[in-house]
């Protein structure tokens, strides 16, 4: 599986059921996050508001798996094996690449 492919299955794992606009979640188009895959460093408390996002802390260390429109990041705590959500790509700052 190709990095594109990973994201891709990421991307896939926060469909919001029964949105007609995908900018109803995604944000404006053209507002792309962009967010390499790799381990970051979370800057600013985080608070979800819905079920797909992430709480997180300043100091927190997340793996990012791929990025949504809107700004977000799709982020799993402490590595593969933690819990999968969205977090704001500003307030993550990149630390290195995803361990292999």
């Amino acid at each position: 599986m190709d990095e594109h492919d990973h994201a891709s299955d990421a991307a896939e794992d926060f469909y919001i059921e029964g949105a007609e606009d995908e900018n109803e979640f995604d944000g404006d188009e053209g507002d792309h996050a962009n967010v390499p895959e790799g381990v970051y460093k979370v800057l600013y408390e985080f608070d979800p508001v819905s079920e797909h996002e992430l709480a997180v802390q300043p100091g927190d260390v997340v793996h990012v798996v791929g990025s949504l429109e809107g700004g977000w990041a799709i982020a799993v705590t402490n590595g593969d094996e933690g819990v999968k959500g969205l977090v704001p790509a500003t307030y993550l700052e990149w630390s290195a690449p995803l361990p292999e």
